[in-house]
């Protein structure tokens, strides 16, 4: 039930920020250090699929995240759990894709104490990740949460990290909710695209390698006439079956 004097739970606040967000497909694997959040999920519009282990919610994520362009959402709990979700992480990273994990964390005034499968996910994470938080003040949830979504869409996409200490998840707080996330789309430029078509016109054998997520645009590609096609080891399916190129 949410309270009537205007605070929310710092848990609520995250669940309703990635509502407004456009999240509508969170993949997990249920832990009690972060519970808060499950518990917050109630009566809200977004789907929910209960993984059997951390690696392949996370892979799923990252799926999400490279067939929509719009960040995958993966939630696991601490320790062990968070490592297992590595290998999509990794792949996020790899193939361009955007994606957020979002980890337990043991309780603040437990720190540095190696006890409850205690780890640093910024040092953990910080060489594959575009980004590694973790969230101590949960007025700064919106603000966080915002800058996670433009860092995993911006530039070259990839996976952000973002760690919940279960103490913080159930504190009471009154904070005004970030606007929705608009990513920034790039392109080359003008003067970029007339060096690709001199490039083109005086390639002999010209061929285009694929790679990276975006599949939408990549099969736009494959339909220029006369260059043929394919795809980089790690991404197998942006060009169709049936396609000619």
């Amino acid at each position: 039930m949410r309270a009537n004097d205007g605070t929310r739970t710092a848990a609520e606040v995250l669940i309703d920020q990635l509502v407004i967000h456009g999240v509508r497909h969170v993949f997990c694997v249920p832990g009690e250090s972060y519970i808060a959040a499950l518990d917050a999920f109630h009566d809200r519009d977004i789907a929910i699929t209960v993984c059997r282990q951390e690696g392949g919610a996370a892979i799923m994520a990252e799926a999400c995240g490279k067939a929509t362009g719009r960040p995958g959402i993966c939630f696991v709990t601490r320790g062990p759990g968070a490592t297992n979700a590595a290998a999509g992480v990794h792949i996020a990273r790899q193939d361009s894709t955007p994606l957020i994990l979002f980890v337990g964390q043991i309780a603040r005034e437990m720190r540095e104490r190696e006890a409850f499968q205690e780890l640093d996910y910024r040092a953990v994470f910080g060489s594959i990740a575009k980004w590694a938080t973790e969230i101590d003040d949960p007025t700064r949830i919106p603000e966080l949460i915002s800058r996670a979504f433009y860092t995993a869409t911006g530039g070259r996409p990839g996976p952000v990290v973002v760690a919940l200490p279960e103490d913080m998840l159930v504190e009471r707080v009154a904070v005004p909710d970030a606007p929705a996330c608009e990513p920034v789309e790039i392109w080359p430029g003008a003067s970029d695209m007339s060096r690709l078509q001199k490039l083109l016109w005086a390639a002999e054998r010209p061929i285009v390698l694929l790679g990276g997520s975006r599949w939408s645009a990549a099969a736009r590609i494959c339909s220029i006439p006369r260059i043929p096609a394919t795809r980089a080891t790690s991404a197998s399916d942006p060009i169709p079956n049936f396609s000619r190129a």
